[in-house]
């Protein structure tokens, strides 16, 4: 009815206006057209709307007892590095060592003219043979200043006795003084001549340990001689590598100057720096087990390491302390160069009743959900150490809100709250197996290398 009455009013003031204007008329016919269907049209049944569901892949819940691992970054370096430098002046002969060469020791590294150090050496062997000549001659002497010296004693000797006799003859009135002063000037002249041969005695001795020094200091001017001719042959004092050749034939080279650069093959160690939230599980390990295991690859192949001992200083700027590893296999390791990047993984002591899951299935910092009916329960989790498996990046976490078998949600979803309804579409078994059997194999790896190790 109310329908009508207004379409009849609309018609009553159309009919009015159609008199003044047909324009008018034609649009207001056209407005009450429009009008009348949109009021007729029919309506359309409401549909009542269905929640909606997010697809998402879980984890069904296994506790286990894992070893925790940290990622690290380090360098390739030697405690042992060598610059080995000329010992004599001498031009460059030869230069066999080239830079990456392996040398086993005693190996010729740089020849050295030798020819100055031969000459200094027949001088030093020309002058003891002097001073040897000399030291003969002077002992010679000795021995006939000696067998002069007893007999002067005897000429004194029997001198006295003639002085005693003319003395006696004096006193009896049987010689005359003059024989009596001429025998008193044969003694004085003997014992003039006695003194003079003990004084000549006294200071053969001194030359005699003159000669001594000189042939002693000739001897060590000899054997220096004959070292530095040695040295002119500059070999490896190990097994070494070259790291860097500072000579080429023809130069000269003095006392001092660098000539090859090396380090032992089989002293290599890796320095990477551990944070400090770490540091105190890593020193509580050290202290239990002596060392902690290692491994990084190299191409396709794995190597292992152990980790013996952290640095005593934290460098400035740093976020932590150095950890050093050692390679545990006994023969050097050709794969490994100074200076080269390794990616360490460092293999922390068991963490127990722990739980495998991608970081997909982190929310947040602390934040995992797990599948309670089909709906999202949020669940705070305590986060241990990471584990690099051969499908990626793993958490180990650990919560009293999970329990074995219990489904947690490994994919992320936007804006996903308490409660929210989820639809299983796949469970995400082979990555939580191949975690598994990553450790497996890696502590089986590591354990064969703790018994190889001494």
């Amino acid at each position: 009815m109310a329908v009508n009455s207004s379409a009849r009013s609309a018609l009553t003031t159309a009919a009015k206006h159609l008199i003044r204007s047909p324009a008018i008329l034609i649009l207001a016919v056209t407005v009450l057209i429009i009008a009348a269907l949109m009021l007729l049209r029919p309506q359309a049944p409401r549909v009542p709307a269905e929640e909606q569901s997010f697809p998402v892949q879980v984890r069904q819940v296994v506790l286990q007892d894992i070893n925790p691992q940290l990622r690290l970054l380090g360098q390739v370096e030697s405690p042992r590095v060598s610059t080995l430098t000329a010992s004599i002046n001498a031009e460059v002969l030869s230069v066999p060592a080239l830079e990456g060469a392996r040398i086993p020791a005693g190996d010729l590294l740089v020849g050295l003219d030798p020819q100055d150090a031969e000459l200094r050496l027949r001088q030093a062997q020309a002058e003891l043979s002097n001073l040897e000549a000399q030291r003969l001659q002077e002992q010679n002497r000795a021995r006939f200043d000696r067998e002069t010296l007893a007999q002067q004693e005897a000429l004194v000797g029997a001198a006295q006795r003639t002085v005693e006799r003319e003395q006696r003859l004096r006193d009896s009135n049987l010689t005359s003084e003059a024989r009596l002063d001429d025998a008193r000037a044969s003694l004085a002249r003997a014992e003039l001549n006695l003194i003079s041969q003990r004084l000549v005695i006294a200071n053969k001795e001194a030359r005699l340990e003159a000669l001594e020094s000189q042939r002693a200091r000739a001897e060590a001017l000899r054997d220096q001689a004959r070292l530095d001719l040695d040295r002119a042959s500059v070999e490896a004092p190990f097994d070494a590598v070259v790291t860097a050749v500072q000579v080429s034939p023809g130069e000269r080279v003095r006392p001092g100057d660098p000539l090859v650069t090396v380090y032992p093959g089989s002293a290599l160690q890796v320095r990477a720096q551990v944070p400090q939230r770490w540091l105190g599980i890593i020193r509580s390990a050290l202290a239990d087990s002596g060392q902690l295991q290692a491994f990084s690859t190299i191409g396709n192949e794995r190597h292992l390491f152990a980790l013996a001992r952290l640095s005593g200083q934290v460098n400035p700027g740093a976020g932590g302390v150095d950890a050093l590893f050692r390679p545990t296999q006994t023969t050097p390791d050709t794969s490994l160069v100074l200076g080269q990047t390794l990616d360490i993984i460092l293999e922390l002591p068991v963490a127990e009743d722990v739980i495998a899951v991608p970081v997909a299935a982190l929310y947040g910092t602390r934040q995992m959900f797990k599948v309670v009916d089909g709906r999202l329960a949020s669940v705070q989790v305590e986060i241990l150490g990471d584990r690099y498996a051969t499908t990626g990046q793993q958490l180990l976490v650990r919560s009293d809100a999970l329990g074995t078998g219990d489904q947690v949600v490994t994919t992320q979803i936007p804006n996903a709250v308490e409660g929210l309804k989820v639809e299983l579409r796949q469970t995400d078994v082979d990555a939580q197996d191949d975690a598994t059997s990553s450790s497996e194999e890696k502590d089986n790896a590591l354990s064969d290398t703790r018994k190889s190790l001494p």
